[in-house]
């Protein structure tokens, strides 16, 4: 087993550093800048400050240096090795706060949501580059060890969900019986 598995069944994730060149990282943040698509597809969305991020969206593969990135062998061939298996795009999102103003993409599990559109198992990945500098100080993703392993949450306004992995096959066992 590769020390990256190992990490990632272990704590739930790994981080490639440098798995995006310098210049590939650059040219994605010129294009996000430039892509008109991403900004009238942009929604707001506060959070429990009062601050606002924007968000883009989208489930297709554009044929743009996005699109390059996630259908890149070097990208897709470290995901299928860390969930053993063939891969596909479920969607990219953008989420952009502005320097100094901008506000905090809320805690959340993506499982969680992904489960409540039929992706039942957490054998989903998801790419987080950063295109500007990313730390505590300003707002850096953080991920807890095993994460992924619990399996799922989903937050419904005040109420936070969790289920265990035996509840979740036990009501798809229910599901199928019926």
């Amino acid at each position: 087993m590769s020390e990256d598995l190992k990490q990632f069944k272990e704590k739930g994730y790994v981080v490639f550093r440098g798995l995006l060149t310098k210049e590939e990282v650059n040219r994605l943040r010129e294009s996000m800048e430039k892509d008109q698509t991403l900004q009238e597809n942009e929604h707001s969305r506060g959070d429990a400050m009062g601050k606002r991020i924007r968000v883009s969206l989208w489930t297709t593969v554009p044929k743009s240096i996005t699109g390059t990135i996630v259908r890149a062998e070097k990208v897709v061939s470290k995901v299928e090795k860390l969930l053993e298996g063939e891969v596909y795009h479920y969607h990219s999102k953008l989420i952009m706060k502005d320097p100094k103003t901008g506000g905090a993409f809320l805690w959340h599990q993506d499982y969680g949501y992904w489960y409540d559109y039929n992706c039942l198992f957490p054998t989903m990945g998801t790419l987080w580059v950063a295109v500007d500098k990313a730390d505590k100080t300003n707002g850096c993703l953080q991920a807890p060890d095993n994460e992924i392993m619990t399996c799922p949450l989903t937050c419904d306004g005040e109420d936070v969900k969790f289920y265990s992995t035996e509840n979740v096959i036990s009501g798809l066992e229910k599901k199928a019986e019926t």
